[in-house]
């Protein structure tokens, strides 16, 4: 039972991030949003850790894994994910992010970690025509004519990023407690942030659209998607 409400409130919290995101976006361009969600993460988690030397004790090798883990895991999925979702829908970052699993599990077999079993193999495949259907919107011809939604490109590359970042993961089995390595994995995913938010800045007058007021839900979002990539985490380990 405990298995069902842990994958439960997992799935609430990483659903819920997509709609709050949409209202997030509404106000605030993608770099600052991906960037004050995953900071803000780090801050809390940094606040949570008890025996704070232990962030001292690790040697350069698991620093370098944690950053190149970050850079996928955080950096690069984040950054097609809020684009993707700026100009697509909640409901399609919903059932195309679905598919982590599936290429995680893809990647793994690719990469000789696992091996796909045959009725695998073709929940993989009904799951990517579900995908295909989702980004055409059921015209094949948009693929033909290239006018299908970009958006949902970019949150199918977002995919393939955590996927990488999961047999990264993995693979490399880092021996560092559950808290540390989640501080670790934001802290250095919104480092890896700032030259897009810098490059942002100097293009924008502010990190709200021009015309949009700062609203109390747009903020609200930003937390709740900190809190809630949080929790999720939490839930995982």
């Amino acid at each position: 039972m405990k298995v069902y409400i842990t994958l439960s409130l997992s799935a609430f919290f990483w659903g819920g991030s997509a709609i709050a995101g949409k209202y997030a976006l509404a106000v605030f361009i993608p770099s600052f949003v991906t960037f004050v969600r995953f900071f803000l993460a780090a801050a809390i988690i940094f606040i949570l850790i008890d025996n704070k030397k232990q962030l001292l004790h690790i040697n350069w090798v698991t620093h370098m894994r944690m950053l190149v883990t970050a850079v996928f895991g955080v950096t690069l999925c984040y950054y097609f994910y809020f684009n993707g979702l700026n100009i697509s829908s909640a409901f399609n970052a919903g059932i195309i992010e679905a598919t982590i699993p599936l290429i995680t599990l893809l990647m793994a077999s690719l990469s000789g970690m696992e091996r796909v079993k045959p009725w695998q193999l073709l929940g993989l495949i009904v799951a990517y025509l579900g995908v295909a259907i989702t980004i055409s919107g059921g015209n094949w011809h948009s693929v033909q004519d290239s006018s299908y939604n970009y958006g949902d490109i970019m949150l199918l590359i977002s995919t393939l990023c955590f996927g990488v970042y999961n047999v990264l993961i993995k693979k490399w089995h880092i021996p560092i407690p559950g808290m540390v390595r989640m501080f670790f994995l934001f802290f250095y995913g919104s480092l890896a942030f700032l030259p897009w938010v810098f490059i942002d800045a100097y293009h924008q007058v502010a990190f709200c659209y021009p015309g949009r007021g700062i609203t109390l839900i747009s903020i609200a979002s930003i937390i709740f998607m900190s809190i809630g990539g949080l929790g999720a985490g939490l839930f995982i380990l």
